[in-house]
């Protein structure tokens, strides 16, 4: 049985969705993790798209957008407000994990996004 607390905290909070950005910080996944859920919201006219990325390296990260040739994206639009995206258990074994968001241009609006880890 885990001695670890889930982590549940906000993690983004009012982000401009014009601009491009990297998460604020790298997670250590040095212990080991049941799941990694991050909740995204975001304004009407946002649009982009957030990709994770795994590295086993540190100090310098090596940053790969691939983890057993499966990818995590997520793509921001009109078309809904939220979303909640679940790493697959794969990527939670890589070491540290990162993501970074990409608008297309005329996206506009605001971003959060909250975190919890569940440690096993």
């Amino acid at each position: 049985m885990s001695t670890f607390a889930p982590i549940n905290k906000n993690y983004i909070v009012d982000q401009d969705g014009s601009v491009p950005f990297t998460s604020p910080a790298v997670i250590d996944l040095t212990g080991p993790n049941a799941s990694i859920n991050w909740q995204f919201r975001w304004d009407q006219g946002v649009v982009g798209k957030i990709t994770w990325f795994a590295s086993v390296f540190f100090e310098p990260f090596v940053w790969e957008p691939l983890v057993s040739c499966e990818p995590v994206e997520l793509i921001l639009d009109s078309t809904r407000e939220s979303e909640i995206i679940s790493l697959p258990s794969n990527w939670l074994t890589a070491g540290f994990i990162k993501f970074e968001y990409v608008p297309v241009d005329g996206s506009v609006g605001l971003i959060d996004a909250a975190i919890r880890a569940v440690p096993i």
